[in-house]
């Protein structure tokens, strides 16, 4: 049995995507479209990142032939609540005649020097931030999670997609 995935994720986010559906069917038979879509603002606030993943969720739904398809998506980015600024990630997840079920990752709090300076500039990209605090880190080839935890980036992304494709193939 071959399982049809369509995502707008690369590189590690299509990595953990690969890897939970593996899990979870227990088959070397997966087939995972990218269908990439426009982009969109990074979130900035913990309410704005499920709305993110619905928006890049519609995109990924208006340009695939095959309706019969899970869909998953993962969006990373920042929030702030009182002047401390955290990482995070949504997931989502659907099969077809299902809504999307989304769920956030555990949050990680930045260093304090990046979030004063994050805060103090808010146009400025967090990972030039980091890269100036942290002039060893490879932004290009590097993970920020890995950065801030010392602990590999996919398992922290898998968590929530398990949780939501378990949620999503319960009823099938």
């Amino acid at each position: 049995m071959t399982i049809e995935i369509v995502t707008d994720c690369t590189g590690i986010k299509q990595e953990a995507i690969r890897n939970v559906f593996s899990k979870r069917f227990s088959t070397d038979s997966l087939n995972v479209g990218l269908v990439k879509s426009k982009g969109f603002e990074t979130p900035l606030t913990q309410d704005s990142f499920p709305l993110t993943v619905q928006k890049r969720f519609q995109c990924i739904k208006e340009n695939i032939e095959n309706p019969d398809v899970f869909i998953a998506t993962i969006q990373k980015g920042y929030y702030c609540v009182n002047g401390v600024w955290f990482l995070t990630a949504c997931v989502g997840v659907a099969y077809p005649l299902y809504s999307m079920l989304t769920a956030m990752t555990s949050s990680v709090p930045l260093p304090s020097i990046c979030a004063k300076k994050k805060s103090l500039h808010l146009s400025m990209n967090m990972s030039d931030i980091l890269k100036e605090q942290y002039p060893e880190w490879d932004k290009e080839n590097g993970s920020v999670y890995t950065l801030l935890t010392n602990e590999e980036e996919a398992p922290w992304l898998e968590q929530p997609l398990r949780h939501c494709l378990n949620i999503v193939t319960k009823f099938q």
